[in-house]
């Protein structure tokens, strides 16, 4: 079974073949995906970083397998200079070999090592929430280009090499349920519709805020039931409040 490598800093995986359908997630460069399908000038695809299937455009398709292996994990957005063989701008949880990382001098605090053990920190998860503020919402997005609140909070246990499910309501049954006045920051809180689906989700940044992907990457107010947009209106009821226990 062949594995293939993104080599373009962000590629849309969409719901159907075409141009116009809709954009489910995104792969990001150095990810893998083997093909299940080819249908004119679209291939149907699964990538084991998300669980995800999806289509993406033949164009962006690049016959670069995953061999070698990618060594390392970027954990933060990389400007490239315009004479790199890479994409401009290599997005924050894209996977590099040794080789790259070697060519492009990259900082060690930048990289994150996919062979090592990293214990689990919401110090670590609430920095990187962060430092994605003002991102804008894009659904299907998983990058500073665009970011939606289950591509957001996936993003985050990618940084720490944590394998969690790619969408709400998966997540929302990942997680270990705690009570509200026991949450704390680095916590997992999320919001539900009328029938009481999962709909929403977001990392708690103190004991009355969090910080989330609607609109853009924002921190709103929480309260025990829902959370508070800036204009002081309940934007979402609270679903459950939980926690990551390694």
């Amino acid at each position: 079974m062949t594995f293939f490598r993104c080599h373009i800093a962000w590629v849309p995986l969409r719901e159907s073949p075409a141009s116009a359908s809709q954009m489910v997630s995104t792969l990001l460069y150095g990810e893998s995906y083997r093909i299940i399908q080819r249908q004119k000038d679209w291939l149907e695809v699964y990538t084991p970083e998300t669980d995800y299937t999806g289509w993406i455009a033949q164009s962006q398709h690049s016959d670069k397998t995953t061999s070698p292996s990618p060594s390392y994990l970027l954990c933060k957005p990389f400007h490239l200079s315009p004479s790199s063989t890479l994409p401009p701008i290599l997005p924050a949880a894209c996977r590099l070999t040794y080789d790259e990382v070697a060519t492009l001098h990259l900082p060690h605090h930048h990289l994150i090592a996919l062979d090592h053990h990293h214990q689990f920190s919401p110090e670590l998860l609430l920095q990187h929430a962060q430092s994605f503020l003002g991102t804008p919402y894009l659904w299907g997005g998983r990058s500073v280009a665009g970011i939606d609140c289950s591509g957001f909070i996936h993003l985050l246990f990618t940084l720490q090499l944590v394998t969690i499910p790619r969408d709400s309501g998966p997540q929302s049954r990942f997680f270990t349920p705690i009570a509200f006045h026991h949450h704390q920051p680095g916590d997992i809180f999320f919001f539900q519709n009328d029938q009481q689906q999962v709909i929403h989700v977001g990392v708690c940044s103190s004991a009355m805020h969090m910080i989330h992907a609607s609109g853009t990457v924002r921190e709103d107010t929480l309260t025990e039931q829902g959370l508070i947009h800036q204009d002081g209106t309940l934007r979402y009821t609270l679903h459950s409040v939980t926690r990551y226990l390694p």
